[in-house]
């Protein structure tokens, strides 16, 4: 951990670590605390009733000091569990409590005194035996002398064990009347077992604090024995009772922790990761898309016509990417600082960034982001967003006059809106994007083209709704100008003078407010936010609903609500609350696959701590005086023996169990663990089962009921048994038990029932708990794995492999610069298809030739890099040793390419065609804004390939001469020379052989 300071400030070297720890702890804390909270209480309400019943009842006499400090030890144990529960109910203390391990050392602190507190409890206990023959059998001369020296000077003698044990039972225990210690006796070591093996683990504890605790008593428990003069080997038994009982506890509560908090941090690391990806997708394609395209399989058309759509193209001066084949890293960042301030604006304003590519920005009114929602009030919407997007054009020339180009010069801005019918869809099979389509696309592009610096260029169409809905906002006609494509149109300049200073931030703010004010909202991009999914957003509230409502995880892949994909199949994974287990089968036998080594491992511990607690049991029954003194040797033999056998076969067992595991595969797993969890059930049985017929021949009650029954419970919650078996076991020995403690202890029969009833009842609940909290963090995790392949798969979709593990790794993607052969396709005429075609029919035409682009593109293992419109983009990354196969796949996937359009002219009876150019080159490859974040590519190939395409004929492929001699093509017959281009020097371009009559086409 990172120092903190004293005045309660992080230090700067604390590392992140340190936070995330802390979140741990918090969420570790509050699946405990109510469970422990409720021990907490039981156990002070039943140390009080001791404390009133002693007070009230006792007939031991001797001294009356003693019986007052006796009954006040009771009392102040229950005082403290009543004391330390408030913690965990004031919101104050629970605060604290919660941060790093506060909790741990408050845990410790409690048990260790409630360790101490019965420590004395029980040395009272003796000193008021030795002082008061009331107390103890008449067969006994006990004498301690504890006031002369330290460690007490202890005598004892029992002329008649057997006579002790079955005729004088006191308020005590049923050995009392032996010579055994009150320190080590049964309901002794169990109570220890209590408060250093279960409370802890059902308090959830650390390991290491779970290590602290036991060392702590320990401590405590050979000191007191020392002192009191306790028998050394009595005391020994009892020390590695404790230690062995306690280790095993603690390497469980370590285990359980480390898992939690590997467990916790995926979790986390995978919700974020899938956080981030579905921010990044629903920029992508809108979130009002997903629920329609969570369940599809085929990738059919999915997509609608909407009306009355505002669409601004932005384009930068050319002097900002003048050197971006010369100075591509420079470039690359100029524009995406620019751009990333345009997407805080954008957001700002609440409208909804369609696309950036190279050095345009296009932005779109929200209406667009819902193809299939309909304003409610169509003319208030229009109203609002038309204006909207003049301010906007505004605010954007503005931000980039603040910039200058990598020679110093001055950075502006060309404008172009329009208005009209548009139709959007997510169109392709691989890297889907959502596009928009139609004249007004188009239209907006050429009107960006024609304008001047700084200037806001129109259509006629938003010119005269800007007249009808906005006469304050003055409009100059530029008269009719020969568009490319268009032919003569008439349009319009905005009426604001751009030029000057940018606006200061409080002249912004006051514009915004301005334009919040007009949509009728509170705060400034409240209409469409970065997931462009605000419910109070004024436009979407002029809309009617007719999609279903988004998924909840944003993604329009099924990442599972409360079914997980098991073997390939959607499976139930509901816990039955009665049996803390999986309702499916298979769900549960996959859980204990992925469990395996940590189900392992509980038993293991649990085995070795049941032979330590049966070693301890015949060591002690072995050195008891009714056991030392048995009349019938042949019983004491039996006895014994029974001890022995049941420590060689448990030895036995755990070999067997070892061995077996090193074959076991995961898939068996279920079936092996419930096989040696049952077979150590019946041996736990089977032990019980001996000791209860051993009871009239040695008598050792509390050894018997108490100890063997209590240890036997916490056992079989160590090692991980089920609930059904935890259950089933208690439900058949508890009532002989109890029959046998009312029936052999007439005096102790509640204080031996309590302690029973309350192991095992806080065992079984405790063991419920475990089952239930653990399959839910299995369940969780799997969820959130289920939802990262999802999510991975989502992101292989988008980009390449490395860049998507990066994106789930960091959150970020990285720009790298490297050389690249790229495919630049464009349809010939475009501009004349969209506007003599509806916009959803060329919308299904691109949707069409583009998945069919999609599937060549991987059969030829190239990646799809963008669509821009007409304009399909794909790269690879080449060099030395791959870059002819490289150019060799570039040049089969571009005739591949030309064939489909080809197919497509006939099936849609439309004129259409392409050009294509191949080149390759230097390029610098990442993600620019944060909206619509696409993977793209800059640089010298980007630029050539462009050039190229422009160059080709119809149909036609034109490669760079580089590609040429990568692919080793000559003149003559084998190529078709192009003019030299433009600034690239003696760079010639040429088309492979047979291609040069399809490119004549």
């Amino acid at each position: 951990m990172k120092p903190v300071s004293r005045f309660g400030r992080r230090n700067s070297s604390t590392d992140q670590a340190d936070f995330d720890e802390l979140a741990f702890r918090q969420h570790d804390f509050r699946q405990h605390v109510k469970a422990f909270r409720i021990q907490l209480w039981i156990v002070g309400l039943l140390y009080i009733l001791a404390a009133r019943i002693l007070s009230r009842g006792d007939k031991c006499g001797g001294e009356e000091w003693l019986l007052h400090f006796h009954a006040f030890l009771f009392f102040l144990s229950g005082l403290v569990s009543l004391l330390s529960s408030l913690p965990f109910l004031l919101n104050f203390f629970e605060a604290l409590i919660r941060r790093t391990q506060n909790k741990d050392v408050l845990l410790i602190i409690y048990f260790s005194f409630m360790f101490q507190l019965e420590l004395g409890r029980r040395a009272v206990a003796d000193m008021r035996r030795s002082l008061s023959e009331t107390c103890r059998s008449p067969y006994v001369n006990l004498t301690i002398d504890f006031q002369g020296q330290i460690p007490w000077r202890r005598t004892c003698f029992d002329s008649n064990p057997h006579a002790t044990i079955t005729q004088h039972c006191s308020e005590f225990g049923c050995e009392d009347g032996g010579c055994v210690s009150r320190l080590i006796y049964p309901d002794g070591l169990t109570m220890y077992a209590l408060l250093g093996t279960f409370l802890p683990i059902s308090a959830g504890i650390d390991g290491s604090s779970a290590f602290y605790l036991s060392i702590i008593q320990l401590i405590s428990l050979l000191f007191t024995g020392l002192v009191t003069g306790v028998d050394l080997m009595t005391l020994i038994s009892g020390v590695l009772q404790h230690a062995i009982s306690t280790g095993t506890n603690s390497l469980i509560c370590e285990s359980r922790m480390t898992k939690a908090r590997d467990e916790f941090f995926r979790e986390r690391a995978l919700k974020l990761a899938s956080e981030h990806t579905n921010q990044l997708l629903s920029t992508l394609i809108p979130r009002s898309l997903h629920s329609r395209l969570k369940d599809q399989k085929n990738f059919d058309f999915v997509g609608n016509t909407m009306k009355s759509c505002t669409i601004m193209f932005v384009s930068l001066s050319p002097s900002a990417i003048q050197d971006v084949r010369t100075n591509t890293r420079d470039v690359f960042k100029l524009v995406k600082k620019i751009f990333a301030d345009f997407d805080n604006i954008v957001e700002d304003f609440g409208m909804f960034k369609y696309h950036h590519v190279f050095d345009h920005y296009v932005v779109a009114c929200p209406r667009t982001a819902y193809p299939f929602q309909e304003p409610l009030d169509e003319e208030e919407y229009l109203r609002t967003s038309s204006r909207s997007m003049v301010f906007l054009a505004q605010e954007l020339i503005s931000k980039a006059r603040m910039y200058k180009s990598q020679a110093g010069e001055d950075l502006w801005v060309k404008v172009g809106i329009s208005l009209g019918e548009v139709a959007g869809a997510v169109v392709g099979q691989q890297r889907r994007f959502y596009c928009l389509f139609g004249d007004a696309i188009n239209t907006g592009a050429r009107m960006c083209s024609y304008s001047e610096a700084d200037r806001i260029h129109c259509s006629q169409s938003f010119a005269e709704v800007m007249e009808r809905l906005h006469p304050d906002i003055p409009l100059f006609c530029r008269g009719v100008q020969e568009v490319k494509g268009k032919g003569k149109i008439k349009t319009y300049y905005v009426g604001f003078d751009a030029v000057g200073d940018a606006p200061s931030p409080e002249e912004r703010v006051r514009r915004s407010s301005d334009i919040n004010e007009v949509m009728g909202i509170e705060e400034k991009g409240d209409i469409l936010s970065r997931e462009n999914s605000r419910s109070d957003d004024t436009i979407s509230q002029h809309f009617s609903t007719c999609d279903s409502p988004p998924s909840s995880h944003g993604s329009w892949i099924s990442l599972s609500e409360a079914q997980e994909e098991v073997g390939g199949r959607k499976k139930r994974v509901e816990i039955s609350t009665r049996s803390c287990r999986f309702v499916n089968m298979e769900v549960e036998t996959k859980y204990y696959s992925d469990r395996f080594s940590i189900k392992l491992e509980n038993i293991s511990r649990a085995v070795v701590s049941n032979f330590v607690r049966i070693l301890v049991t015949y060591h002690n029954l072995y050195n008891l005086d009714a056991v030392k003194r048995m009349e019938n040797v042949k019983d004491k033999k039996l006895f014994l023996f029974s001890q022995r056998f049941f420590l060689g076969l448990l030895v036995l067992l755990f070999s067997a169990m070892h061995l077996q595991s090193r074959w076991t595969k995961p898939e068996s797993a279920f079936s092996y663990l419930r096989f040696w969890k049952r077979l150590f059930c019946v041996y736990n049985a089977l032990y019980l089962i001996t000791m209860l017929g051993f009871l009239p021949i040695v008598h050792a009650t509390g050894w018997i009921l108490i100890f063997t029954p209590a240890f036997t419970v916490i056992n079989l919650m160590q090692s991980g048994v089920s609930v059904r078996q935890m259950l089933s076991f208690i439900l058949f020995f508890l009532p002989i038990c109890f029959y046998l403690i009312t029936s052999q202890t007439p005096k102790m029969n509640l204080n031996y029932l309590l302690l029973l009833i309350f192991c095992t009842s806080f065992s079984y609940s405790h063991l419920r708990q475990l089952h239930l909290v653990d399959r839910e963090r299995w369940k969780s995790l799997k969820k959130y794995q289920h939802e990262n392949n999802a999510v991975l798969k989502i992101l292989n979709n988008l980009f390449p492999e490395n860049i998507a593990k990066e994106i789930l790794e960091n959150g970020e993607i990285a720009s790298e610069f490297r050389n690249a052969a790229v495919l630049y396709l464009d349809l010939c005429h475009y501009t004349q298809l969209t506007a003599s075609q509806e916009a959803i029919r060329v919308a299904e035409l691109i949707h069409s030739v583009f998945s069919q682009f999609d599937m060549a593109v991987q059969a030829r293992n190239v990646f799809k890099m963008d669509t821009i419109g007409d304009a399909y983009i794909c790269a690879c990354w080449i060099d030395e040793s791959n870059q002819r196969q490289v150019c060799q796949r570039m040049v089969a996937l571009a005739r591949d390419m030309v064939e489909i359009i080809d197919n497509a002219r006939e099936e849609f009876s439309v004129n259409i065609a392409c050009r294509i150019g191949i080149a390759t080159g230097k390029c610098l490859a990442g993600a620019i804004g944060k909206l619509q974040p696409r993977y793209q590519i800059m640089g010298e190939a980007v630029e050539l390939a462009h050039e190229l395409e422009g160059a080709a004929e119809k149909q036609g492929i034109n490669v760079s001469e580089q590609v040429k001699q990568i692919l080793r093509i000559h003149g003559g017959e084998d190529c078709a020379l192009s003019k030299l281009l433009q600034g690239k020097g003696n760079s010639l371009t040429g088309v492979p052989k047979g291609l040069l009559s399809r490119g004549k086409e």
